[in-house]
């Protein structure tokens, strides 16, 4: 499928390894504080969002290249 395909692609990416575990830590650390549910839709939405935007700043890089 092509969208797993794509997604292996991102997660080889040397700059993707930088932001899914500081994504990743962003969860935990708003896990281990306990913020309310309110908070957990802003905070997931922002961590989805720079992931989303190196995604598209991946693919447009390989498209140019």
């Amino acid at each position: 499928m092509p969208a797993f395909r794509g997604m292996k692609l991102l997660a080889m990416d040397h700059k993707f390894y930088f932001h899914l575990p500081v994504g990743l830590g962003v969860f935990a650390a708003s896990w281990a504080l306990g913020i309310p549910r309110e908070e957990w839709l802003w905070v997931v939405s922002a961590v989805f969002a720079v992931w989303m935007a190196e995604g598209f700043n991946t693919a447009i890089e390989r498209t140019v290249d």
